[in-house]
């Protein structure tokens, strides 16, 4: 009788069952909770927070030995404001909150650094405050983030002498109300990142700009035309158009536009003042009859524009001073400032007219 020498059905799904508990033995001692897999990424991630650990405790020791002394917050924060691997995420009285490679960590005043989370954490569950401030205006508070729902104070410090033409805070898309007296903020719930933006108003005189900055009319980004004038003169002392004796109509015309603007640092304005003079010399006969003419515009982007003149009168020898004076908005872009100086000339005599000075209040 032949005896079978193949593996039986039965011993084949034993070794199979056999086979898949190994397997999933091997698997989880591999991938499981307290597996090799995971235990070498937990060290890999402790090896790390480690490093950074190390490495801005390596900054403060440094930014000791710069000072030759103990330092505090401040230092370490302008020691640390532009190293390449670790980044200030939150500045505030108490503490610093650092960043370095994929982690978080707090600095207290007492300089102990203690790991925070990782840097997805942190910037999830906070949210972000940005400050666009012009020289002379700060903020009493440095945060740089805030996490959400908690509450955020802070003061716009500004400097004595400084007229202040905006204040805005914004979170996301509202508003957020300030004091205007006392220029305080106050959020109870932060829900949204927040931008604080303030701006100090500036008085340019263009003609002292030229001369401070040595640019000649040319150079500023100034166009300047004349028709029928004896007398021209732009330079960076003022600007003059006239006529001597004889019947004319003279003009000139200066135009700034918005290349120019943006140039002096002047795309918003809150007033523009021209100071004129109007001169009639002596002539013969029943002369001199002449008169002077100027006038100043502003055009917005949006097509809208103010305007202020002024009409000198006739006969006599004499000079007349006037003053233009516009009133803008600063909400609307300028897109260019006009100012136009006319006359007329009798037979007798001559007459010029000029802007001596033209300031621009502005916000920067």
């Amino acid at each position: 009788m032949k005896r079978n020498q193949g593996i039986t059905l039965i011993a084949l799904v034993i070794t199979i069952i056999v086979l898949l508990i190994l397997a999933g033995v091997s698997i989880a001692t591999l991938t499981g909770e307290g597996g090799i897999l995971n235990k070498a990424t937990q060290a890999k991630e402790e090896t790390e927070i480690k490093q950074g650990e190390e490495a801005i405790k390596l900054k403060i020791s440094e930014a000791q030995i710069e000072k030759k002394a103990l330092i505090n917050l401040e230092f370490l924060e302008n020691f640390l404001e532009n190293d390449e691997k670790i980044t200030l995420s939150d500045v505030n009285e108490e503490e610093i909150i650092l960043e370095y490679g994929d982690y978080v960590y707090r600095v207290d005043d007492k300089l102990i650094v203690t790991y925070f989370g990782t840097k997805e954490e942190w910037q999830k569950n906070s949210y972000r405050i940005t400050t666009d401030l012009t020289e002379g205006i700060t903020i009493d508070s440095k945060r740089r983030r805030v996490q959400k729902g908690e509450s955020y104070q802070a003061t716009i410090l500004v400097e004595e002498g400084i007229e202040v033409s905006k204040i805005e805070v914004k979170m996301g898309e509202e508003t957020i109300p300030i004091d205007t007296e006392t220029k305080k903020i106050r959020i109870e719930q932060v829900t949204d990142n927040i931008v604080i933006t303030a701006r100090k108003l500036v008085n340019i005189e263009i003609f002292d700009y030229m001369r401070k900055n040595n640019l000649t009319p040319k150079q500023a980004g100034f166009q300047a035309t004349w028709t029928s004038c004896e007398s021209k003169t732009f330079t960076n002392q003022y600007f003059a158009a006239g006529h001597g004796s004889g019947t004319a109509n003279f003009k000139a015309k200066i135009l700034i536009e918005g290349s120019a603007l943006e140039k002096i640092g002047l795309t918003h304005l809150l007033s523009a003042n021209a100071a004129c003079s109007f001169t009639v010399a002596s002539g013969g006969g029943n002369g001199p009859w002449a008169e002077g003419k100027g006038s100043v515009t502003i055009t917005y982007t949006d097509g809208k524009t103010v305007v202020d003149s002024f009409e000198g009168k006739r006969g006599g020898a004499r000079t007349e001073n006037y003053n233009l004076s516009l009133n803008c908005d600063l909400s609307k872009t300028i897109k260019s400032i006009q100012i136009i100086l006319a006359g007329w000339d009798g037979d007798y005599g001559s007459t010029t007219t000029k802007i001596t000075s033209l300031t621009l209040k502005s916000s920067i």
